[in-house]
């Protein structure tokens, strides 16, 4: 098991493992490197001079000051993105959980500030682009290939705090975090969204605009601003709302060979590798919510114990399909009035009736645009008079999804309708699942 050359936390993992259930100097060690560990915050709550942001400015100076022929050059950094990242399956989570967490090896390392730690956006509650990447050239954070402008407001709808806590309490890993597939699979094979993935990631890559709509969105640093928020969603979700991963071992068992450490030497890490990351090597500074998180460092040897094994057993976690219903041929809506689809649902809730665990799920299977336009859609279940004034806290919303528009095309085959990627060049069309 390979995580860095150096080894995550200076010790290799399984050691980590088994040292959390032993006892003794080791175990006060490693529980000293707990408590210790990076603190991703709020970028919002960072003065523009905070020390942070001054490291964060200065790694990407450094970065992209660095020739082509070192790995951490900011361009190469982002080409790790452009040709490996998976979108549409169930690895994408670990894979940017990973991604990050490197690009701060990688920031530490040429700062010299080993408790640096990427701040993350927080788009439930600041609605716009933070004020720390606007400017102009003498500021690293900005960029100048974006659609938003510095005024521009997401949509509550979408990203708004009751929005995100409702998807939060999705409890299907399969439903959550995209879709499954085979041990031996390309990790870039599309499958379909899952809820986290196919609306507020997708969306603010979509609000954003510009590079935050291509394969390279990596150069834009509110990239990185946030997928920390979407690695937050994903830590709330296991360890907040106590939600399990699944333990399918073609997702467990999958290794990833696409990143360098600190010192630009290549690493092997698997999904099971990065499932503790959230406990051994950083921590945040609030919930998604904006609440408190326990100190770890507190926590008993037998309360680590049980988190460590939560984050690392999972769960069996599978769909029998009971019945399906569908509603096959070309549909076309119009952007400027809602668009309907009948299907006869009483067989189902017969079903959903008589089985108390039972879960309809709605899958959108070959949706695509045929022009460019940043929007989003809100899907309602027996609501045929919804329109763009329906609340979501309309008991007949199931969901919303976006797309990433732009100029782009799709230039690395896996079949999405959001990330510029596809079968074919153009618009391909993506499945996306709700619940």
């Amino acid at each position: 098991m390979s995580i860095s050359r150096r080894g995550f936390l200076n010790i290799g993992s399984t050691t980590a493992l088994a040292l959390l259930t032993g006892c003794g100097e080791a175990t006060e060690s490693l529980l000293t490197q707990i408590k210790n560990r990076p603190q991703r915050r709020d970028i919002t709550t960072l003065g523009d001079n905070h020390p942070i942001l001054a490291a964060w400015r200065d790694a990407i100076q450094q970065m992209q000051a660095l020739p082509m022929s070192d790995p951490r050059n900011w361009t190469n950094q982002a080409n790790i993105h452009n040709l490996h990242c998976p979108h549409g399956n169930w690895l994408w989570l670990p894979w940017h959980r990973a991604y990050l967490y490197y690009l701060e090896e990688i920031c530490r390392e040429l700062t010299g500030m080993q408790e640096f730690a990427l701040p993350y956006w927080n788009w439930t509650k600041d609605p716009q682009i933070p004020a720390v990447f606007w400017g102009d050239a003498n500021n690293p954070l900005w960029h100048q290939n974006r659609t938003a402008t510095a005024n521009s407001m997401t949509s509550q709808n979408v990203v708004g705090a009751s929005a995100v806590d409702g998807l939060l309490d999705e409890d299907n890993f399969m439903v959550f975090g995209s879709g499954s597939i085979g041990a031996n699979a390309n990790q870039r094979t599309f499958v379909a969204y899952g809820t986290l993935e196919g609306t507020p990631h997708n969306y603010i890559h979509s609000f954003v605009g510009g590079t935050m709509s291509i394969f390279t969105a990596p150069l834009d640093p509110v990239f990185w601003a946030h997928h920390n928020m979407v690695e937050l969603c994903w830590v709330d979700w296991n360890l907040e709302r106590g939600h399990p991963n699944t333990n399918d071992s073609a997702w467990m068992q999958r290794v990833f060979e696409d990143f360098v450490d600190g010192e630009g030497d290549p690493v092997s890490i698997s999904v099971e590798d990065t499932l503790l990351m959230p406990l051994l090597g950083y921590r945040y500074d609030a919930t998604v919510a904006g609440n408190a998180i326990a100190d770890l460092g507190v926590l008993s040897e037998a309360q680590l114990g049980a988190m460590r094994q939560f984050l690392l057993l999972g769960a069996t976690i599978a769909f029998e399909n009971m019945m399906s219903l569908e509603r096959r041929g070309p549909m076309t809506v119009e952007l400027s009035s809602p668009g309907v689809v009948k299907l006869d649902g009483e067989r189902a809730l017969q079903v959903l009736a008589q089985q108390g665990d039972a879960r309809l799920l709605l899958i959108l299977d070959g949706v695509s645009l045929d022009h460019d336009e940043d929007f989003f859609v809100r899907v309602f279940v027996d609501k045929p008079d919804a329109g763009p004034s329906t609340p979501t806290t309309d008991p007949g919303y199931v969901g919303s999804f976006a797309f990433f528009a732009g100029a782009h095309v799709m230039m690395h085959g896996h079949g999405s309708a959001g990330h510029g990627h596809g079968d074919e060049p153009g618009r391909s069309g993506g499945r996306f699942v709700l619940d």
